[in-house]
């Protein structure tokens, strides 16, 4: 995709969030984790989660966390709010859940889908479209100008490829920190995929390098 000067490039981090205007772009890799997009047509203003979890049963009094879903999607609605956006005047869209070891239960990820789905439903947010569950990883870009969002998917062992494209874009993007944004260092870069790759891991097993591929036989496509 050709890089706009004019436009600011975003990288979520598992946990994090970010709401912006016309000149913001979000990206983000997504394992079992989930991401919703909401957008406003009128006011060109979007948000973007990446969850982990669907939920918690400990104590909230230390304030929302947005690496659940339920308080991610709390923590967006309430700053549309107070930019004076109304929520249910938004489209939403769904990606991720994603199975990343082939053969085991896709319990995490199918779970964290379908309570983005019932949120936002109890919330009357209209979903447009979604990309969810499968196996393998997710590459997603949200350009909050247009509304479009971009899904590649990354079947299993395909993961180094993308490691190497998140790189490149370390060079010259930034990092989205929960509505806040800083220059993406390589660091950066491979915080994101060391994060990624462990948020993946069932039962803390450890994380393994993947099988180098070419570009060409990753798929990508548009939900417009």
């Amino acid at each position: 995709m050709a890089r706009n000067p004019d436009i600011t490039d975003i990288f979520l981090l598992p946990g994090e969030y970010f709401v912006g205007g016309a000149g913001h772009r979000i990206r983000t890799l997504l394992g079992s984790c989930v991401s919703i997009t909401l957008w406003h047509p009128v006011r060109k203003i979007g948000t973007m989660s990446h969850f982990l979890l669907s939920s918690r049963n400990q104590d909230k009094s230390e304030g929302l966390n947005s690496r659940y879903g339920e308080e991610a999607l709390e923590l967006m609605l309430s700053e549309l709010r107070a930019i004076g956006v109304d929520p249910t005047e938004c489209q939403a869209k769904i990606f991720g859940g994603g199975q990343m070891f082939p053969g085991t239960s896709q319990g995490i990820g199918r779970q964290n889908g379908e309570v983005a789905l019932r949120l936002l439903r109890a919330h009357g947010i209209t979903v447009v479209s979604e990309s969810l569950y499968g196996a393998g990883h997710r590459s997603v870009i949200f350009d909050i100008a247009s509304g479009n969002v971009w899904s590649r998917h990354v079947a299993p062992g395909q993961f180094a490829e993308v490691r190497e494209e998140l790189q490149v874009e370390a060079r010259v993007g930034h990092a989205g920190r929960a509505g806040k944004h800083a220059t993406l260092t390589q660091a950066a870069c491979q915080q994101a995929v060391e994060a990624l790759v462990q948020a993946a891991q069932p039962d803390g097993a450890a994380a393994g390098k993947g099988k180098r591929t070419v570009t060409s036989a990753l798929r990508f496509f548009s939900l417009t």
